[in-house]
């Protein structure tokens, strides 16, 4: 990060660099690698998965928070995740879609007509 110098501050992307303020101090850097990673068509199924997995640990969040405390062990919660994944990557292959309603999610888990 280097500090802007001058009578006039930049905010904003420009040109590949990142010109931000920060506590009253005004700085630029290099623009991260994300910003073009998140725009490229050719990393979508990337962030697809990606976005199905934060989807999926939410679900599997509440599903082992629901088991009783001497039933818990780790590898319960990622073989959760990753069934939760799979489920929502094969049924919107399948046309289905899944409704979340309420914080209660066990109770409220339906499949969408």
């Amino acid at each position: 990060m280097a500090k802007q110098i001058g009578p006039n501050w930049l905010v904003g992307i420009h040109g590949g660099l990142c010109w931000y303020k920060m506590d009253g101090q005004y700085y630029v850097r290099k623009l991260s690698a994300i910003h073009y990673f998140k725009k490229a068509k050719r990393y979508k199924g990337t962030m697809d998965s990606a976005d199905r997995l934060s989807k999926a640990s939410k679900i599997a969040s509440v599903i082992y928070g629901a088991l009783p405390k001497h039933w818990k062990k780790y590898w319960m919660f990622r073989a959760f995740t990753g069934e939760a994944a799979l489920l929502m990557k094969y049924e919107k292959t399948a046309g289905k879609h899944w409704n979340f309603h309420g914080s209660d999610m066990l109770r409220s888990l339906t499949p969408a007509s």
